[in-house]
């Protein structure tokens, strides 16, 4: 007896593992996850690709500097996970969203060990999690307002066109990259007696490819032993569908789609709260970053916190995009509060802002949707932030 009691305290101990609660009726009552290191020679992409680890999921292991800060995250944790206690069996879908590869009709099956899939499978139910915890904190839904169910397709080499679905244009936009995109339109389908049936929200992730330098007197990249280094490759292939915060990013954008119509042509404030929420679920201000990727690493990264806080510049006032010197004012913001405040009081702070935000605001509303939301919170916060507030975005 104490010999079995005993072989079972090891096997206990043996294994890391904890559980992601889900409310009542969720399709996944809980995950069981299964952690383990991999090989320090080893990469995230090859470990994933172990069969007897599957079903997978990568995350990357936060670091403090000798001064207790936060470093860019230098390694990896693979793992593996069970739903209510047991392997999933069948089609890769649920209550929530379903996951195909390429352009298939049929979902993704547990039994055709994808690690892609896998991996955002169970990242979006993290996800899910997170914004279902803030929704009971808030009691205000934006689940009800979002496109769900939603798709997820994995290893995309085509271009999306929201009358064919599919265009096989020579763009390679998709290509190394991450997208989400809007639900089918039944009445433009009907005007072009269109045979397909409206398709819902979608978000995409692109086929990796790695786009060699094309320079005639480059002789030496062309040779088979340097062609694949930084001498002879323009774009090394990347993977979206590893790197957990860009699953969070695409869905943030899918829940938020009502209230900042993050599938028209990208806002700042889109962006930033899709980038805010993606490093809040991290828990680094680091969005699109997975160490040890490949063997020819593209460390693809944007540390949002690097440089110091200073007030956003006008640049073109109502009108600044993406790209044009605004593209992390949000997430900054709310980052720069999560420091002093803590996640738990600014997350739930940002999930109220948005309650007074359209598809049409741009950063002098976010500036008044913000104040607004002030008036409700308790002191100190309420005059700290309103003093932060008036001095981040003087010019708007």
């Amino acid at each position: 007896m104490r010999v079995n009691s005993l072989i079972i305290i090891l096997l206990l101990f043996s294994k890391i593992g904890f559980a992601l609660p889900f409310s009542k009726n969720e399709v996944d009552s809980s995950i069981t996850i299964e952690r383990y290191l991999p090989n320090k020679f080893s990469t995230a992409e090859l470990e994933l690709q172990r069969p007897f680890k599957f079903p997978a999921f990568v995350e990357t292991v936060s670091r403090k500097n000798f001064k207790g800060k936060s470093k860019h995250p230098k390694k990896f944790k693979v793992g593996t996970f069970s739903i209510n206690g047991h392997s999933p069996w069948g089609s890769m879908k649920n209550k929530y969203f379903s996951i195909f590869k390429g352009i298939s009709d049929n979902p993704l099956s547990w039994q055709d060990e994808n690690s892609d899939a896998s991996n955002v499978y169970y990242h979006l139910l993290k996800a899910i999690t997170f914004f279902q915890k803030l929704e009971q904190k808030s009691e205000i839904s934006f689940f009800k307002k979002a496109y769900l169910p939603f798709q997820v397709r994995i290893d995309m080499d085509v271009q999306y066109h929201s009358l064919t679905h599919f265009t096989h244009l020579q763009e390679e936009t998709i290509l190394n990259n991450a997208a989400t995109f809007p639900p089918a339109n039944p009445k433009h389908l009907e005007l072009i007696d269109s045979p397909l049936s409206p398709w819902p929200a979608e978000i995409w992730f692109g086929k990796p490819k790695r786009f060699y330098k094309n320079q005639k007197w480059n002789v030496l990249a062309k040779t088979r032993l340097l062609k694949n280094t930084i001498i002879g490759t323009q774009i090394f292939p990347i993977n979206f569908a590893k790197v957990p915060s860009v699953i969070y990013h695409e869905f943030v954008h899918i829940l938020t789609q009502s209230t900042l119509g993050a599938f028209e042509n990208a806002n700042p404030i889109a962006e930033g709260y899709s980038n805010y929420y993606a490093a809040s679920i991290l828990k680094e201000p680091i969005v699109g970053y997975l160490p040890s990727y490949s063997p020819w690493s593209w460390k693809l990264r944007t540390h949002f916190m690097k440089k110091k806080i200073k007030p956003i510049p006008s640049g073109k006032g109502e009108q600044c995009e993406v790209g044009e010197g605004c593209d992390h004012t949000v997430n900054r913001f709310f980052w720069s509060l999560r420091k002093k405040w803590g996640a738990q009081k600014v997350d739930l702070f940002a999930w109220k802002v948005l309650q007074h935000l359209t598809p049409e605001s741009r950063l002098s509303s976010f500036k008044k949707a913000i104040l607004k939301t002030l008036k409700s919170e308790p002191e100190p916060f309420q005059k700290e932030v309103t003093a932060y507030t008036q001095w981040y975005l003087q010019n708007y």
